[in-house]
């Protein structure tokens, strides 16, 4: 089954070709395993995200920034990785 976005202010019915489907955090090919340190308290499922959104980079600390998503959360950039 897929799911779908939908325009919640038009009024008139939308054609298939202005859906926008919804693709979870758990198939986006912009997030990826990680092992979470016990401090950051990020539960283990989560993914790391670094798509278009999100900073990929802590300037303040000089070093990778991590971006801690959930597996069944989405956004409007997702983009199913290759099977």
């Amino acid at each position: 089954m897929s799911e779908y976005i939908v325009c919640p202010h038009c009024h008139n019915p939308l054609s298939q070709s202005e859906y926008v489907k919804v693709v979870r955090c758990r198939d986006c090919k912009h997030a990826y395993e990680v092992t979470w340190p016990a401090n950051y308290q990020v539960p283990p499922d989560y993914l790391d995200c670094g798509g278009p959104l999100v900073e990929t980079w802590d300037y303040y600390n000089d070093g990778p920034k991590d971006n801690p998503v959930p597996p069944n959360g989405f956004c409007f950039y997702g983009e199913r990785r290759d099977a």
